[in-house]
């Protein structure tokens, strides 16, 4: 990410460091060295991690997703929250980026979703069909600061 780092390990663990990663007494802390992250949510497997500018967003085996670390309303949550129900697997993509997740299931629909601490706002982090391109298979999404780009095939 732009300001924390993530690993997953063979073990499937998933470690966290980096600045604004947690809360100490209600403050902002930073995660000087990768910590461990205690609290996966979902006995299934880890398959893949993606760093944000300031989450992290994880994709587990049974297609559901997680995020944790600074929210797009400006909170640290220390125990990641769903994004994602689980979904039929294989994704085309998954990827956090900037303030959000996207991912690309295998009927080409592309969905986002942000990261929210207020429960009231959760309710809209939930991926939901963004785009519809008739007649074209999306290869992948990339997002920039403040824009997106598809790439599609015909």
């Amino acid at each position: 990410g732009m300001y924390h780092g993530a690993l997953l390990t063979s073990d499937n663990e998933v470690y966290l460091w980096g600045k604004n990663m947690k809360t100490v007494d209600g403050k902002l802390s930073d995660i000087p060295l990768p910590e461990r992250l205690e609290t996966l949510p979902t006995h299934h497997p880890v398959l893949q991690i993606s760093c944000g500018s300031h989450h992290l967003s994880i994709l587990f085996e049974d297609g559901s997703v997680y995020g944790i670390g600074l929210t797009a309303d400006h909170a640290v949550l220390s125990d990641p929250i769903e994004l994602m129900p689980p979904q039929p697997m294989p994704y085309k993509q998954f990827e956090a980026h900037q303030d959000r997740t996207t991912i690309v299931d295998r009927n080409n629909d592309v969905h986002q979703a942000h990261l929210w601490q207020a429960k009231s706002l959760q309710l809209h982090s939930t991926f939901a069909p963004m785009w519809d391109v008739q007649g074209c298979a999306i290869a992948s999404v990339h997002r920039g600061w403040r824009s997106t780009m598809l790439v599609t095939q015909e």
